[in-house]
């Protein structure tokens, strides 16, 4: 298990921010569009949380869509406060409910980048490539954890 860096703690710390704003937007204007995040001011990537307004495999599965995200918000809390195999667990959750919620596979190759396991991670960031990468703002942040990996 690697320790995790400084930079690290300021990443998970500003994407639990954004989250949070982005949460409450009738409590605080957002500097960006509405459920975009700021941009990471370390050199890992923090996604977009961007809630599409249909699941991409349709309204039918709108409560499973739904589950997946609240557990991939409980595996990023639980992944901040550095408890990765929570984190795996949570994110594993969302995927066997949801196996198309590509935010569920970028956050578990997080994880899995935490956990010492490069290897694990770039196959799941192809599976959230493959499911996100028609979204600039995904693609930017998928390619972006795949440079940390190479240039830790």
């Amino acid at each position: 298990m690697q320790p995790i860096t400084c930079t690290r703690h300021l990443l998970i710390i500003g994407i639990l921010a954004t989250v949070m704003l982005t949460a409450c937007p009738g409590k605080r204007e957002p500097r960006h569009p509405a459920g975009t995040p700021s941009q990471p001011t370390t050199e890992t990537p923090a996604p977009p949380h961007r809630r599409p307004s249909t699941p991409p495999w349709g309204e039918a599965q709108a409560a499973e869509y739904q589950a997946a995200e609240a557990l991939v918000a409980d595996g990023q809390i639980a992944e901040a406060a550095g408890d990765l195999n929570l984190a795996e667990s949570q994110f594993r959750q969302a995927l066997q409910i949801a196996p198309h919620y590509g935010p569920a596979y970028y956050w578990l190759a997080v994880v899995k980048i935490d956990m010492g396991e490069p290897q694990a991670a770039a196959g799941l960031l192809d599976r959230a490539e493959t499911l996100l990468g028609t979204d600039p703002d995904w693609l930017e942040h998928i390619t972006a954890l795949r440079q940390v990996m190479t240039n830790p």
